[in-house]
Formats: structure tokens, C-alpha cells, sequence
């Protein structure tokens, strides 16, 4: 396993496009005190997209930054993305972890619900730069979510069932007007919805 640090000024760095360098710790066995580090300077890579690049270039399972945000986790699940399909090709869908599935949906949300556009649709031809942050905040708000279901027990299968997960298809053809209470009441749709889901399996 490969574990990326994002460093500055020799701390942890805060953001993870504009790391100085990064640590990458390659565990080769489950003892903990032996691992392979290597630095690598980051002082000619700048943005989200060059600094994903790194981690796929250098195969990092994990990263450990102090703040991420959603722009850059969609790039590294649009990566994960394309690793796991290499997978499903050889051996099929169903060999997946139910977390690994996820990161696929995931990835598909982030392709079809949010870089996708419908040019013959008049809402969808346009978006402003705050529709869009608002589209992307509500997809990984709903992978987060279901990835911590997934640790209390709760099956994958009925995440992606869950009515909000259309909801969240279908706001790119929302009008700018009446977005934002859409976005808000979408939030809270997927931590109410994912939370029933888990008290339902918590209390069978």
C-alpha cells in the first residue's frame, strides 16, 4: 500500500494542489516499520489535475492532506475510476469491494451528473460557476455519506437505491433561480435518507 503526505515548509500540507512536495510511504508488508519512502518535489506541478496525475503516475492508494477539496477528490476518483475497470475487465463487476463499487458509481455521478452537458437543453447549455460548485458539492456529499455507511454494515446495493441519488441526476436541468433551495434541500435529503438507512441496519 502507498500512502502519499502532502508536505509545506515541512508540516502537513493544507491544500492538496499546492503541496511543496509529497511523501509517498510504499508499505510492502503489514509491518508497519518497514516502508520505502521517497520525496518528491512538487515545485513544478501546480493545480488538482497535475497533482492527481502524481498520484496515478506513482500509484498512491491513499493520501493525507489537511484539507482537500471536492474538485480534487473528483479527480482522483475519476483515476480510481479507470484502475478499477482495468479490474472488472479481467475478473468482472462482482469481484469489487462493496467499497470499490462505490468509487465507481461515484466516478459515473461526477462524469454523467456533472461534467456532462446537454447542449439541446436550454438549462443544461449554460451553467454558472456556482451552480456548478453547488452540483459537485452535492455528489461527494453523497459519497462521503455512503462511505461511511459502508463501515457500519449497511449494503451497498441499497445506497444506490436511494431516491436522492436521482434527485442528484437531475439538478443540472434545474433552473439557476431555483437552485440553490434544490441544492439545500438535496443536502439534507442525503443525510437524513443514508442516516434511516443505517439506523434501519444498526437496530435488525
Amino acid at each position: 500500500m502507498k500512502v502519499a503526505v502532502a508536505y509545506n515548509n515541512g508540516q502537513i500540507g493544507e491544500h492538496f494542489g499546492h503541496a511543496e512536495c509529497f511523501a509517498i510511504y510504499d508499505y510492502q508488508d503489514t509491518n508497519v516499520d518497514s516502508c520505502v519512502k521517497k520525496l518528491i518535489d512538487c515545485t513544478d506541478r501546480h493545480g488538482h489535475q497535475a497533482m492527481a496525475d502524481l498520484m496515478r503516475e506513482n500509484d498512491v492508494d491513499a493520501v493525507i492532506v489537511s484539507q482537500m477539496g471536492d474538485e480534487a477528490r473528483a479527480l482522483l476518483l475519476l483515476q480510481q475510476e479507470a484502475e478499477l475497470e482495468e479490474i472488472v475487465k479481467l475478473v468482472g463487476y462482482d469481484s469489487l469491494s462493496a467499497p470499490d463499487r462505490l468509487t465507481l458509481e461515484s466516478a459515473r455521478s461526477v462524469r454523467e451528473d456533472y461534467l456532462q452537458q446537454n447542449a439541446f437543453d436550454d438549462t443544461d447549455t449554460y451553467t454558472s460557476n456556482k451552480k456548478q460548485y453547488m452540483m459537485l458539492k452535492m455528489i461527494m456529499a453523497f459519497s462521503k455519506e455512503c462511505r461511511s455507511a459502508l463501515s457500519n454494515g449497511v449494503k451497498v446495493e441499497k445506497l444506490f437505491a436511494l431516491p436522492v441519488s436521482e434527485k442528484i441526476a437531475r439538478a443540472k436541468y434545474v433552473p439557476e433561480d431555483q437552485f440553490e433551495a434544490y441544492f439545500k434541500d438535496t443536502l439534507a435529503e442525503i443525510e437524513t435518507s443514508v442516516a434511516n438507512v443505517v439506523s434501519e441496519e444498526v437496530s435488525a
